[in-house]
C-alpha cells in the first residue's frame, strides 16, 4: 500500500475482527433523517469482504486503497455517472463503518468521500445519493451561472443564504426567489421555509407566461413530456396511456369525477386518478408543446415508495402500478362482497368462464376493468392421481417469454507466456451455464493451447481481480477488462529515462491483436411475437418452491400447468420479458421481436403504441411510438422531444411494451393525417420540442433591491 493516500490507512485489526466490526454495523445501523452514509464503489467492497473473509493477510485478493473511480463520470468535476444501481455499482454504509475502513485501508489520492445525507421523504427514509442540482443566477446578470447541489430536505431559504454568499449580496438586501425550470417555465418561490422537495415537485405543469407557449397551438395529443431525472420511464408508459383511445376519451370527457373512489382502502383516495387526469387534459389540449408532469410523479412517488426519487426504473412496473391504482381509485364497487369460489366439478368450460367472470366484475368495475381486462384458463392435472383442476382468472396485461438460446458469445483475451507476443482478443461461443472449463475448451481450439495449461482471470483496474477454478459457473463478469489502458495503481519503477525507452515501449504495450473470430458479424436474432404467445402458453411444471395442493391426493403436488387466452380486452397490453434472470445468468435479451402492426382475422388488432427500451440491464433510456387517434399519423415520443414516425421504423430490438386496440372498437380518424416525407420523421411534430431538455435540473434567479 501506497502512502500517498488521502488518509494515511492506520494498522489495521485482525481480518476476523475487521469482519465481524462493519457486518454488525451494517446490520444494527438504522436510517435516521440527517445522518451520514457514505457511497463505496460495489467492486472495491466485494472483493474487501472476499479478503476478510480468507482470514490469510498475505490473500491476493487485498483490495488496496478505497477506491471509487468506476463511479465518477470524470476524475477532474467528480460528479457521480448516471443511473448508478445500489448493490450492483455502490454500496451504501455507514459513517462510524466508512471511518473504520478509511482508518484502515486509506483512500486513492484526491478522490473526495462521498458523504450522503439520509433524508424524510413521503412516507420513506432514504439516502440520497443523487442530490439536487441547482444552477443559480442573479436576475440582473443571466449569464453569469453557477451550480450548486442541495439535498431535498434542505429548505429554499438555504439556497437563498448560498446565493447571497455566492453573488455577494450586501446583507439585509430584500431578495426575491424564481424557478425556472428546463423547459422555461417560471414560478416564484414565496415561502422560503418549504422544502427542496416540495417546491421542485409541488408546481405540477406551470403555464409559461412566453409568447412561445402563448400562441402555441398544436394537435391535441401530440406533446412531449419533460424529464424531470431519470423519469422516462414514466414518460414512456404515460404516452403509451395518453394513446389509448378509449382511457383518454374517459378522462378528455370528465367521466373520472362521477366514478372517483374516496372510501376505497385498495384505493389511492382518488389522488392518482385527479393527477393522471390533469395530465392527459393538459396533454390533449393542443396548447402545449411540452407539460411538465411534477405533480403526477410526486402522487406516485407517495403512494408506491419505490418510485421515489430519481433513480431508473421499469416503465413496465410503472405502467402496472398506474394500472391498478386508476383501477381501485376509480372502482364502482364501494363495498366488496365476500364471493365463495366454486370448483368446476366438471361442468362446461363456458359456463364456469362466465362465473368467475361475473364474479370478478361483483367486485371490481371501473373503466380499466372495461378496457385492458381479460380471462385466462388455467388447467392444472396431478401427476400422481390425474385430477384436472380448471380455473379461469383475470389479467390486465399479458408478460410473455422471449425464446431463450442456451448459448452466449464472449470476448476475451489470451494473454500468451511468450513476452514477445501481442494479447489477442478472441470471440467464443459457450454454455450460458456452462463453467469455465467449457472456455477454456473454447478457446483451446482457436489457440492449440491445451485447456489444462491456462489460467482465467478477471483483470480490473490492470490488476488481477479474481483467479477462476474450472469448475466455477460462467458469470457474466468473468473477463471483462474494462480497464484495460489505465495505468495500474500501487507500482512505480523508477528508472533512467533512456533506460525506460531501451526497454519499455508503451505505444507497443497497450496493442492487442484480433482474431479472425472478432472479424466475424453477429447474428440479430429474430422471433415472432406469435411464438412468445406460444411459449407463453406452453405447458410447464410447477417449481419445487410453489407446488399446487391436489385435493383428492390431500398433498402438495408438482404439477403441470398450462394457461390459454380464453377472451381478451378491448385493448390488448403485451409485455416483452426482455430482462432473464437465472441462477446462472442475468441478461436482457436484444431479439428482434417481429410484431404485426395491423391483425389480419383472427387476431383482429391493431397496434398504436409500444414502449421502447434502449440499453442494457442496469441503464438504458425508454422512449416511445404512438399512434394519435384524432388524424391517425405515428409519433416517436423522447421525452419533451416529438417527431413524426413511420411504420417501418417502429419493429425494433428495443420493444418492450406492446398496446393493441380491437379493430370492432376503433373510431376512424376524424382529421386527416399530416403531409410527412420520409425526411420529416426526424423534424420535430410539436414545433418546439426539439429544444435541450436538462432534466431535473432548475434555475434559481434572484432578484434583489
Amino acid at each position: 500500500m501506497t502512502a500517498n493516500s488521502r488518509c494515511s490507512a492506520a494498522k489495521p485489526p485482525g481480518l476476523e475482527t475487521q469482519r465481524r466490526e462493519i457486518e454488525s454495523l451494517l446490520r444494527e445501523c438504522e436510517l435516521r433523517a440527517g445522518d451520514s452514509w457514505y457511497v463505496v464503489e460495489h467492486r472495491w467492497f466485494e472483493q474487501w469482504k472476499e479478503f476478510v473473509e480468507t482470514g490469510d493477510q498475505n490473500s491476493s485478493s487485498f483490495p488496496g486503497q478505497i477506491d471509487n473511480t468506476e463511479l465518477f463520470e470524470d476524475l477532474d468535476s467528480y460528479h457521480l455517472k448516471e443511473r448508478l444501481v445500489e448493490n450492483e455499482d455502490f454500496v451504501l454504509v455507514p459513517a462510524e463503518a466508512w471511518h473504520k475502513l478509511l482508518a484502515w485501508y486509506g483512500m486513492v489520492d484526491g478522490q473526495p468521500p462521498l458523504e450522503r445525507k439520509v433524508v424524510d421523504l413521503p412516507s420513506t427514509l432514504k439516502v440520497e445519493v443523487y442530490p439536487v442540482e441547482i444552477f443559480l443566477c442573479l436576475h440582473s446578470n443571466m449569464e453569469n451561472v453557477t451550480t450548486a447541489q442541495f439535498s431535498r430536505a434542505d429548505n429554499i431559504q438555504s439556497i437563498q443564504r448560498a446565493m447571497c454568499q455566492a453573488f455577494s449580496v450586501p446583507p439585509g438586501s430584500e431578495c426575491r426567489l424564481w424557478m425556472k425550470s428546463s423547459d422555461s417555465n417560471c414560478e416564484r418561490l414565496r415561502n422560503i421555509h418549504v422544502s427542496v422537495l416540495d417546491a421542485c415537485l409541488s408546481s405540477g405543469m406551470v403555464r409559461t407566461n412566453s409568447s412561445d407557449q402563448d400562441s402555441y397551438r398544436g394537435q391535441p395529443g401530440v406533446c412531449g413530456l419533460t424529464n424531470l431525472g431519470n423519469t422516462c420511464f414514466m414518460n414512456s408508459a404515460l404516452q403509451c396511456l395518453s394513446n389509448t383511445p378509449p382511457l383518454t376519451e374517459y378522462f378528455l370527457q370528465s367521466s373520472y369525477l362521477e366514478e372517483l373512489n374516496f372510501t376505497n382502502p385498495l384505493g389511492m383516495k382518488g389522488e392518482i386518478a385527479e393527477a393522471y387526469a390533469d395530465v392527459i387534459k393538459q396533454m390533449w389540449s393542443g396548447r402545449h408543446y411540452s407539460v411538465v408532469p411534477r405533480v403526477f410523479k410526486t402522487k406516485v412517488g407517495h403512494f408506491a415508495s419505490q418510485f421515489l426519487g430519481y433513480q431508473q426504473h421499469d416503465s413496465q412496473e410503472l405502467l402496472s402500478f398506474l394500472l391498478d391504482g386508476l383501477h381501485e381509485d376509480l372502482n364502482r364497487v364501494k363495498n366488496k362482497e365476500y364471493i365463495e369460489l366454486r370448483d368446476a366439478d366438471g361442468r362446461p368450460d363456458q359456463e364456469v368462464a362466465e362465473e368467475a367472470w361475473r364474479n370478478h366484475r361483483r367486485r371490481n368495475d371501473s373503466v380499466i376493468v372495461d378496457t385492458f381486462h381479460g380471462l385466462f384458463k388455467s388447467t392444472l392435472v396431478c401427476p400422481e392421481c390425474h385430477k384436472v383442476s380448471v380455473t379461469f382468472d383475470p389479467f390486465c396485461y399479458l408478460s410473455v417469454p422471449l425464446p431463450v438460446s442456451k448459448e452466449r458469445v464472449m470476448e476475451v483475451f489470451f494473454v500468451s507466456l511468450d513476452p514477445y507476443a501481442k494479447p489477442v482478443q478472441h470471440r467464443v461461443v459457450v454454455p450460458k451455464a456452462g463453467k469455465v472449463s467449457d472456455l477454456c475448451s473454447a478457446l483451446s481450439e482457436m489457440t492449440n493451447v491445451p485447456p489444462t495449461q491456462m489460467v482465467v482471470a478477471d483483470v480490473f483496474n490492470h490488476r488481477f481481480y479474481k483467479i477462476y477454478t474450472t469448475d466455477e459457473s460462467l458469470s457474466w463478469s468473468v473477463l471483462h477488462d474494462d480497464e484495460l489502458h489505465r495505468p495500474a495503481p500501487y507500482v512505480a519503477i523508477d528508472w533512467d529515462p533512456e533506460m525506460k525507452k531501451r526497454f519499455y515501449n508503451e505505444n507497443e504495450a497497450e496493442k492487442y491483436v484480433k482474431h479472425a473470430s472478432m472479424e466475424v458479424p453477429q447474428q440479430q436474432t429474430t422471433v415472432q411475437l406469435q411464438e412468445c404467445i406460444e411459449l407463453f402458453t406452453t405447458v410447464e411444471t410447477l417449481e419445487e418452491e410453489n407446488p399446487w395442493y391436489c385435493p383428492v391426493c390431500k398433498k402438495h403436488q408438482l404439477a403441470t400447468k398450462k394457461l390459454d387466452l380464453w377472451s381478451l380486452p378491448e385493448v390488448l397490453i403485451i409485455h416483452l420479458k426482455r430482462f432473464s434472470y437465472t441462477k446462472f445468468t442475468r441478461e436482457k435479451l436484444d431479439s428482434i421481436v417481429d410484431f404485426p402492426l395491423s391483425g389480419e382475422p383472427p387476431s383482429r388488432y391493431d397496434l398504436i403504441a409500444v414502449s421502447n427500451h434502449y440499453g442494457g440491464l442496469r441503464d438504458g433510456h425508454y422512449t416511445s411510438y404512438a399512434k394519435n387517434k384524432d388524424n391517425g399519423q405515428w409519433y416517436y415520443f423522447d421525452d419533451s422531444k416529438v417527431t413524426y414516425a413511420r411504420e417501418d421504423q417502429i419493429v425494433t430490438n428495443a420493444a418492450y411494451v406492446l398496446f393493441y386496440h380491437r379493430q370492432d372498437k376503433i373510431r376512424k380518424p376524424t382529421l386527416p393525417a399530416p403531409n410527412t416525407s420520409p425526411a420529416s420523421s426526424t423534424q420535430p411534430a410539436n414545433d418546439i420540442t426539439s429544444c435541450k431538455d436538462d432534466g431535473a435540473a432548475s434555475y434559481v434567479t434572484m432578484e434583489t433591491d
